[in-house]
């Protein structure tokens, strides 16, 4: 669980079970019309002083441990992704203003010992745009496969993402410019 104080939070996401009215992309993704802004995929993170050139892998470590900000985050809309390590991916959403609450945020997955898991957090939405996310720490087979993001309100799902995370070698996508290529 990630806290970016007074800018941005970056978080794991929750399991949810529909009641809230939801628009549907595709299969893998479900989110509510609630949400005033609503994007998923690959982040790139940017500060003013360079606004053309990601920010590198280090900084943005720092940036979740808390010890540093940054001014912008820019999001590839893609749900197949390539085990790079140090990339990161999940979903930056936001309420209308002055509507404020707590959310359950939970990320499914499968653990490096190929166990399935839940990491559960509280997500608030307020004033800020709230990122979800999840950094790709190795390229093993046990970093791959399925990656479900979900938030929940009480019982009203906010979001449901499923990104599916591939071999290097498997990923056809364009890379971003904070990816390192291959």
């Amino acid at each position: 669980m990630i806290h970016i104080s007074n800018l941005l939070r970056a978080l794991p996401v929750a399991l949810l079970t529909l009641t809230a009215p939801v628009a549907a992309q595709d299969d893998a993704v479900i989110y509510s019309d609630e949400l005033t802004t609503f994007q998923y995929g690959i982040m790139c993170f940017y500060d003013d002083a360079s606004p053309s050139v990601p920010l590198p892998f280090e900084r943005v470590t720092e940036i979740f441990r808390g010890d540093s900000r940054f001014d912008d985050v820019r999001v590839s809309a893609t749900l197949a992704v390539p085990a790079v390590p140090g990339m990161v991916i999940g979903v930056v959403s936001d309420m209308p203003d002055g509507v404020s609450f707590d959310a359950t945020s939970i990320i499914t997955h499968t653990n490096l010992t190929g166990l399935m898991v839940e990491d559960r957090a509280t997500l608030t939405f307020d004033s800020l745009f709230e990122i979800d996310s999840w950094t790709m720490d190795a390229s093993s087979p046990a970093q791959q496969g399925s990656y479900r993001f979900q938030v929940l309100r009480g019982k009203t799902t906010l979001y449901d993402v499923t990104f599916t995370i591939v071999p290097v070698a498997a990923y056809t996508g364009p890379y971003p410019n904070c990816v390192p290529r291959p």
